[in-house]
């Protein structure tokens, strides 16, 4: 009896060291493809990065901030469907580093 206790007790530990692990692989590929898709997407112009972003289904925290603060010339250079499009992203997700931005669309379109 006892020795199957013990078997139980090393199966579990088994199957929580093969769970850990797979995380741990998970997290280092989620890393990477994040880490290409970072790469990627710094080469692109600030139009062309706004553009991803409206474009794309992926949360506005997972681009860099460094963006965030898009002077008046560039938001001009974007059609009012764009502009659009990016203020409700931003509106959606409330990160103060892009609030003058939505700020300038607002000016920009009288939103």
């Amino acid at each position: 009896m006892r020795a199957n206790i013990e078997e139980e007790n090393e199966l579990r530990q088994a199957e929580k060291q093969k769970t850990y692990f797979e995380h741990l692989d998970r997290n280092q590929k989620q890393k990477e493809l994040r880490e290409k898709f970072l790469s990627d997407f710094s080469k692109l112009s600030l139009v062309d990065k706004i553009i991803a972003i409206i474009t794309d289904t992926k949360p506005l925290h997972y681009y860099p901030t460094d963006i965030a603060d898009i002077n008046i010339d560039t938001l001009k250079s974007l059609s009012s469907e764009q502009r659009t499009g990016l203020y409700k992203i931003i509106k959606k997700y409330r990160m103060t580093e892009w609030h003058v931005t939505k700020e300038r669309i607002q000016q920009l379109d009288r939103k």
